[in-house]
């Protein structure tokens, strides 16, 4: 493997240490500190492997905790490789190694499913582990399209994993919301789940490809009587393109999609070839940051909600040709495609 990572690997002195992340929360931070001091301390390289995910590693305490700890231990910072899936990650010191997340494009193939879409609602959003823009879109369009959606969502206040998994607090802090009520009420609901569905215990699996695999006619059930599915990817914050079967599975099931997710996220998804519905909503929210992205979503939410049955099944006819170009696309996909980011223009 003729890389840095590569080369890295064959030397002796070298130290492996395994980042536990969902966005830029890193969940065994206080292990990795350890590691790296003690890399540092034993004058190794240091790889820090993000082990399939793709959060922006400057939006993470990496940057500032790396940088005290190379200041305390005089230990030169660019000896230190990120190994990532975010496809377009930059960073000004640390070498930068892209993994293709072609594992993610697998899993998702597993979904695929002939079937008849007849809309009878507006909107499908499933949401296993909860966070703060995830709890502001479900519980906005369980409060206002409650008869015109189907809402999964798995939270549940007697588990420790949800409960550190919440997102109000940082509805307040980065997205700026004053009044919280309404997710606030929307949490003594949950967990929302098919009766014949536990709730997710301890996993960031959307419920959606739990119900696929626990019960097959009660998920396509709901998945051919909606339009668009409501898709929150995992990583927001900050410069990532990290996609992952929560947007490869509408495309497979021929589903159009809004997606809140990072800023240029639609525009990335272009240029690797796939068509998104900017003829029929408004897609300006993927030029938005994450801070702001959810009040231009609900905007398009806001529009799509009062469109009758009718006018819904006329949009989804019109889509059609989209739609069949999306799952072609998407079936085709293989680490080449992935290299485009190489030159990312956003």
């Amino acid at each position: 493997m003729d890389t840095v990572y590569g080369q890295m690997l064959a030397l002796k002195f070298l130290k492996m240490v395994k980042l536990v992340t969902s966005n830029t929360q890193i969940w065994n931070i206080h292990s990795v500190v350890s590691q790296i001091t003690h890399a540092m301390i034993n004058d190794e390289n240091i790889v820090l492997d993000f082990i399939g995910e793709g959060p922006d590693v400057s939006e993470t305490v990496l940057d500032k905790v790396i940088l005290e700890l190379a200041n305390k231990y005089q230990y030169d910072t660019k000896r230190i490789t990120v190994v990532t899936a975010n496809q377009v990650q930059k960073h000004n010191v640390f070498s930068i190694e892209k993994s293709a997340p072609l594992n993610l494009v697998n899993n998702a193939k597993k979904y695929a499913h002939v079937y008849t879409k007849d809309v009878k609602k507006h909107f499908g959003i499933f949401i296993g582990r909860s966070n703060g823009p995830r709890l502001d879109l479900a519980s906005y369009i369980y409060n206002a399209f409650h008869n015109e959606s189907y809402v999964t969502y798995h939270y549940s206040l007697s588990s420790e994993y949800h409960r550190n998994n919440i997102g109000l607090e940082e509805l307040v802090t980065d997205f700026n919301q004053i009044d919280i009520s309404v997710p606030a009420s929307f949490l003594k609901h949950c967990p929302i789940v098919d009766s014949t569905i536990e709730p997710v215990a301890q996993s960031d699996l959307n419920p959606a490809q739990q119900l696929l695999k626990n019960d097959n006619d009660k998920f396509l059930t709901r998945y051919c009587n909606f339009l668009v599915e409501i898709v929150c990817e995992t990583c927001y914050n900050g410069n990532t393109f990290f996609p992952t079967e929560k947007t490869w599975r509408p495309m497979l099931l021929e589903t159009p999609f809004i997606v809140q997710g990072p800023q240029w996220y639609l525009h990335r998804l272009r240029d690797m070839g796939f068509q998104t519905f900017d003829r029929w909503w408004d897609e300006g929210y993927s030029e938005d940051p994450a801070n702001w992205q959810n009040t231009e979503i609900k905007k398009v939410i806001d529009y799509v909600g009062k469109l009758s049955i009718e006018q819904l099944k006329k949009m989804y006819n019109e889509m059609q040709p989209t739609l069949k170009h999306n799952k072609k696309r998407f079936l085709e996909l293989t680490s080449k495609d992935f290299e485009i980011f190489k030159n990312d223009k956003y």
